[in-house]
């Protein structure tokens, strides 16, 4: 990954600064040292939906499936594809118990730094402040179901990860994983 050739401006948008700082979202690009643009004004939303491009750079949302800030090894990538395996009936049952009429999938996410989990806009969706905009508009806003994501390597998905695989229909699981849920929409503002 050369910076010459990446072409790309990273951004977060938001109510606030302090919002925008307090994403789980920002930890790989703080690890990777990398800028990203904080858009906090509320026309922010409808800007970045209209302009995807700036000169030769993509405007790029941090919460992207596929921004990869540093070079993975063969057995990173294996580690990785291995987690997912294990994970997922337990990535199935989260989402059955938080309820699919909230969240549309739950995924994994590595990049979260030390942060439990998150909610992530699906590809294609109106993120949140644009929701609140419209919605102050009187316009119609589409339902649109969120995207949890949960790090891996955080200690409560670990143990959550672990009561799952002694026993699944526990009630302690169940609280857990809607407290993950409540923590990610929180943190969203």
């Amino acid at each position: 990954l050369k910076d010459k050739e990446k072409k790309e401006i990273y951004y977060i948008v938001g109510k606030s600064k302090a919002e925008v700082l307090a994403s789980p979202y920002l930890a790989q690009f703080r690890e990777a040292n990398v800028d990203v643009l904080l858009l906090t004004d509320p026309v922010d939303s409808f800007m970045v939906q209209a302009l995807r491009e700036y000169k030769e750079f993509t405007l790029k949302t941090v919460t992207s499936d596929d921004i990869q800030l540093t070079e993975k090894s063969e057995e990173e990538v294996k580690k990785q594809e291995e987690t997912k395996k294990d994970f997922k009936d337990f990535l199935e049952l989260t989402k059955n118990t938080i309820g699919s009429e909230k969240i549309e999938k739950v995924e994994l996410n590595e990049k979260l730094g030390d942060a439990l989990g998150a909610l992530k806009t699906p590809a294609n969706g109106v993120d949140p402040q644009m929701e609140k905009m419209m919605k102050a508009m009187g316009q119609a806003v589409p339902a649109q179901k969120r995207i949890l994501e949960l790090n891996p390597k955080n200690p409560l998905v670990q143990a959550m990860k672990q009561e799952f695989s002694s026993d699944m229909k526990s009630e302690k699981l169940s609280q857990m994983m809607n407290y993950a849920y409540n923590q990610a929409v929180l943190l969203e503002g």
